[in-house]
C-alpha cells in the first residue's frame, strides 16, 4: 500500500511515507511520519495533507503523525467523480472511522483545523471511546465564541456561497495567476505570520490544478471551437471576424435574461435558482439570434457598404462589447437551473456535452464544405472573388452567409459558456477574436482564403487547448500567454505566406 506521490516528491521528505487506502467507494491518501501514540492531522480548506509538513519536523520524534487527504482533497479520490457537494462533516467523520480500521488503529488523538474541526463533532458523538482527546482550532464550536451566523463571521465566509456555484472552478483556474492569487487569499489572510505559505504555494496550486480537479482540455476548449467553425468558414472567404469576443458575451448575457426573466434575480443560486423566467429553449434560441443578427449586422456592412472585414468587425467588437455592458448593467447574471447548465457541465457517457456540441457541428461543417454546392461556393469566391462572380456566384451573398453562420455559432458558444460558469457577464470572451483565429491558421487555414479543412481547424483547436494548458500548469502569466499566442498567429501567418510564395513559384 506504501507509494509516492509528485506532491510529496517535491517537498523532499524523506521520513514520510505515503499510503493509498481503499475504503468507502473511494482511494484514500495518508501521509505518515514519526513513532508513538498515533494523532491524527485533520486538514482544512483550501488545504491538504501538505499544511501539516512543519509539524511532522517537529511531533515525529513523539507521535505517529496520520494525515490523511479527504474524499476529493490533494491525492484522494472521490466515489462520485466531480461531486463533493454531498460530503458533509457525517460523511467524512465515517471516512475517518473506516480509515482508522484500515490503518489498524484502535484509539488515536485528534487535531483538527476548520474542516477537520467539523467533522471531529459528528466523529466525537459517534465513536467516542475511539478518541484520546481533540484540539480543534480556526473553528467555530457551537455554543462558544461566534454564533456560525453572525454578520461578522459571515463576511469572512463568502467564498462558501461563491464555491456553490459551478461556476467557481473554471473563474478560479482559468489561470494559474487566477488560481494562485485565489488560494494564496486563504493562506495569508487565516494566518497570523503571513509569509507562512510563501515557499509552498505553488504546491498548493499544483494540488487544484491537477487533472481531476479542473474540467479537461476538450471541455476548456469547446466554446473556442464552437466559435473556431465559423470563423473557418469566414476565413475560406478571406474575411475576418474581430468581434467573436463580444457577441459570445452578449448572446450569452441575452440567454441568461431570458433564462431568469430579467434582472431582478440575476444574483439568485441554490433553490432560489430555480425560479426562472422562460428556461433553456427559449434562451438557447435567444442567444443564436443575437448572434445570428450580428453576424447579419456586419455582414451587410461588408458586402452593402463595401467596408473591409477587419475594419467592421473591429468595430462590430467594440459596438457589442459596450451593448453587453449595457445591457447588464456591468455586472454578471448567475444562477440557473440545472437543466440550463447541463449544456455547458453536463456528460453523455464520459464525453463532456459542450464537446459533443463542437463535434455534431464540426461533422455538419465538414459535409457541407466538401460535399454541397454552398461548400464549393465559399471555397471559390476565397480563392477567387471576382472570377466566382463572373462564374454567377452571388458573392456578395456567400460573404454575408458566413458572418451569418459564425454569428450563429458565437450565439452558440455565448450560451454553453453562461451554462458552463453558471455565469454570464459582459467580459466574458476577452481575447476570443485572437484563440480562435490563432485556432484556424494553426490548422492549415489560409488568410487569403480558399485554403483549409475542418478537420485542420479541429487539431488547430485542440492543439492552442494543450498549448494554454500547458502554459497554465508550467506557471507562464497570462499576459505572456497572449504574446504567445500572437507569435503563433504571426508564424502561422508567415509560413502561410512562405507557402503561398512557393505555389506560385512553382
Amino acid at each position: 500500500m506504501g507509494s509516492s506521490c509528485s506532491l510529496c516528491d517535491s517537498l523532499a521528505m524523506p521520513t514520510t511515507t505515503h499510503t493509498f487506502v481503499e475504503t468507502r467507494g473511494f482511494t484514500a491518501h495518508v501521509a505518515q511520519c514519526g513513532n508513538g501514540p498515533p494523532l491524527f492531522l485533520l486538514h482544512g480548506w483550501p488545504e491538504f495533507w501538505a499544511t501539516w509538513e512543519p509539524m511532522f519536523e517537529r511531533l515525529g520524534d513523539n507521535y505517529r503523525l496520520i494525515a490523511p487527504d479527504f474524499r476529493g482533497f490533494g491525492e484522494s479520490g472521490n466515489p462520485t467523480p466531480g461531486r463533493t457537494d454531498q460530503a458533509g462533516a457525517d460523511v467524512l467523520a465515517d471516512d475517518i472511522a473506516a480509515l482508522m480500521d484500515k490503518l489498524g488503529v484502535a484509539r488515536a488523538g485528534f487535531v483538527g483545523h476548520d474542516v477537520g474541526g467539523a467533522l471531529m463533532q459528528p466523529l466525537a458523538r459517534n465513536a467516542a471511546e475511539r478518541l484520546a482527546g481533540l484540539f480543534f482550532f480556526d473553528f467555530v464550536y457551537p455554543g462558544i465564541g461566534p454564533r456560525m451566523a453572525e454578520p461578522a463571521r459571515l463576511n469572512n465566509i463568502w467564498y462558501q456561497s461563491f464555491h456553490q456555484m459551478p461556476m467557481a472552478p473554471a473563474l478560479v483556474g482559468a489561470s494559474r495567476d487566477t488560481c494562485k492569487a485565489y488560494i494564496g487569499h486563504f493562506l495569508r489572510h487565516w494566518a497570523w505570520r503571513k509569509d507562512a505559505f510563501h515557499d509552498v504555494i505553488d504546491i498548493f496550486v499544483d494540488n487544484f490544478l491537477k487533472p481531476g480537479n479542473l474540467s479537461n482540455i476538450a471541455a476548456q476548449t469547446a466554446v473556442i471551437a464552437i466559435v473556431a467553425i465559423g470563423q473557418h468558414l469566414v476565413i475560406l472567404t478571406r474575411g475576418i471576424d474581430l468581434s467573436v469576443g463580444s457577441v459570445v458575451a452578449l448572446a450569452g448575457l441575452g440567454a441568461a435574461m431570458v433564462a431568469k426573466g430579467g434582472l431582478e434575480s440575476r444574483f439568485a443560486v441554490g433553490a432560489e435558482a430555480e425560479a426562472q423566467g422562460w428556461g433553456w429553449p427559449a434562451a438557447l434560441l435567444a442567444s443564436c439570434l443575437i448572434g445570428t443578427a450580428c453576424g447579419w449586422l456586419q455582414g451587410q456592412a461588408i458586402t452593402r457598404l463595401k467596408v473591409p472585414p477587419f475594419v467592421v468587425t473591429l468595430g462590430g467588437m467594440s459596438a457589442f462589447r459596450g451593448l453587453a455592458l449595457y445591457m447588464a448593467g456591468g455586472g454578471p447574471i448567475s444562477g440557473f437551473d440545472e437543466a440550463y447548465r447541463w449544456w455547458g457541465q453536463g456528460y453523455v457517457g464520459p464525453v463532456p456535452v459542450p464537446v459533443i456540441i463542437f463535434l455534431a457541428f464540426a461533422v455538419l461543417a465538414h459535409f457541407v464544405l466538401t460535399s454541397t454546392r454552398y461548400g464549393r461556393s465559399v471555397y471559390a469566391v476565397g480563392g477567387n472573388p471576382e472570377a466566382a462572380r463572373l462564374s454567377g456566384l452571388d458573392v456578395d451573398r456567400i460573404t454575408t452567409s458566413v458572418y451569418v453562420i459564425i454569428g450563429f455559432m458565437a450565439g452558440l458558444g455565448g450560451f454553453v459558456l453562461s451554462a458552463r460558469l453558471n455565469s454570464a457577464e459582459a467580459v466574458a470572451g476577452l481575447t476570443y477574436e485572437l484563440t480562435v483565429i490563432a485556432s484556424v491558421v494553426i490548422g492549415g487555414t489560409s488568410l487569403f482564403g480558399g485554403i483549409g479543412t475542418i478537420f485542420g481547424t479541429v487539431v488547430g483547436t485542440l492543439l492552442i487547448g494543450v498549448v494554454l494548458n500547458g502554459l497554465v500548469l508550467n506557471n507562464v502569466s497570462s499576459y505572456v500567454q497572449q504574446v504567445i499566442i500572437g507569435v503563433i498567429i504571426v508564424l502561422a501567418v508567415a509560413f502561410d505566406t512562405f507557402a503561398k510564395s512557393r505555389r506560385r513559384r512553382a
